[in-house]
């Protein structure tokens, strides 16, 4: 199980506030493939939200000798604001499926994730999306966040924010962003 919070500078820069906590719940089926699922629930609060804006999303990963690959999600959110309340629902399921992880991974590596995906939601709209963004380890390290002291090695995102994974962890900081404030 872990736990996350937006950092100071991601709470500074949009006015919203909040965490979130992903669980590992086990083996299942989607869309024909076993997975590993994941089911995270959030709670986020702005002064565009009158009240808390709550989502929960459910995620399911391929996990093969070659890493994570991502098979699709879905997930629901509540919230109300300026007086009216707003709820949906949102799914997407891989045609082809990106690699999220690599499975093993060292300083100078450099990986794709690509995929394309169906995308419906609650309020009738359907795609077909692609997308492709780049990644390459560039250092390793001890980093600290609220939920420890963890070795891990730096990714940096095409055209994007770093983040730091820890073996056995996963992702322990989105720089301005997020970080991880509980691990269990």
């Amino acid at each position: 199980r872990w736990t996350w919070a937006f950092d100071d500078d991601y709470a500074a820069s949009t006015g919203i506030d909040g965490s979130w906590t992903t669980t590992a719940t086990g083996r299942t089926t989607h869309d024909g493939r076993e997975v590993w699922e994941t089911v995270t629930e959030g709670v986020y609060r702005g002064s565009m939200y009158d009240g808390d804006y709550t989502w929960t999303s459910t995620n399911w990963f391929v996990c093969d000798a070659e890493g994570a690959w991502l098979s699709g999600y879905a997930g629901s959110y509540d919230y109300v604001t300026g007086g009216t309340p707003v709820s949906g629902s949102y799914e997407a399921t891989f045609t082809e499926m990106p690699l999220m992880t690599p499975a093993s991974l060292e300083v100078g590596d450099t990986w794709t994730s690509s995929g394309s995906y169906r995308y419906t939601d609650s309020f009738g709209n359907e795609t077909t999306q692609s997308f492709s963004q780049d990644y390459e380890v560039v250092d390793s390290g001890a980093v600290t966040v609220e939920a420890g002291t963890f070795d891990a090695l730096e990714i940096a995102v095409e055209g994007g924010s770093p983040f730091w994974m820890a073996r056995g962890v996963g992702a322990v900081l989105h720089e301005g962003y997020a970080e991880l404030v509980a691990f269990e």
